[in-house]
């Protein structure tokens, strides 16, 4: 499946699943049991954002772009840290709610959404930080869009990838088999080897439940 079909169904699968998707994180539009059982078995994806804001720095009006950015949930997390945030996603339905959210929260000041594929999106200068989270689930051709992350970031890229070697990685790709939608897992040896060959310093590769996460430095010496 070449990096554009797979876009396209993934980017139909997310329309269709946007409040869906959003749920994990407000539990909204679900009972006791399916609450739990976010608790239980989402601890990494709860992990991951703390991570992620955390180490996303506190420097006022450090710019940062959200690649992938779904219903914005990142992205207004650190809008409300005084960040000034890009996020980019190619589904209309996660940014309508992304947008909405923003506005709700007092922030849609400090978030701009836009409707765009990593690869054709164009930024008139770098961010400090560029990050990808649950991303890399989703893309066939990796390297290509982590290179152009790395082309676009002067401090530091934040991304996630799903580990292969978990009870869950099947399970998961049967589910979303069946509903359309591809997924792809990663090793610690291809993930560090993608990060090397596209441009990166790794400062860290972290084990979070079913999941890497990881930050690096473009390694390009005339960054800012």
């Amino acid at each position: 499946m070449s990096q554009n079909t797979t876009q396209e169904t993934v980017t139909k699968y997310f329309d269709v699943a946007a409040e869906e998707f959003d749920s994990i994180y407000t539990g909204e539009g679900k009972g006791f049991w399916g609450r739990l059982l976010d608790r239980s078995l989402r601890k990494d994806m709860y992990e991951r954002f703390r991570l992620t804001v955390e180490n996303c720095g506190d420097i006022p009006d450090r710019t940062v772009l959200d690649v992938g950015c779904g219903t914005g949930r990142f992205s207004i997390a650190l809008a409300q840290r005084n960040a000034r945030v890009v996020g980019i996603d190619p589904a209309p339905t996660m940014l309508a709610i992304a947008n909405r959210l923003a506005s709700e929260q007092g922030v849609a000041d400090r978030c701009r959404f836009i409707e765009a594929d990593l690869d054709r999106f164009e930024a008139p200068e770098k961010f400090d930080y560029v990050i990808g989270i649950g991303l890399f689930d989703y893309l066939a051709s990796p390297a290509i869009s982590l290179k152009r992350m790395i082309d676009l970031a002067k401090k530091r890229v934040i991304v996630t990838f799903p580990r292969r070697w978990t009870w869950r990685a099947p399970i998961r790709k049967l589910r979303l088999a069946l509903r359309g939608c591809p997924v792809f897992f990663y090793n610690r040896a291809r993930v560090e080897k993608l990060v090397r060959d596209t441009g990166g310093q790794v400062e860290q590769i972290r084990v979070v439940g079913k999941i890497y996460f990881v930050m690096f430095a473009p390694t390009d010496p005339g960054r800012e």
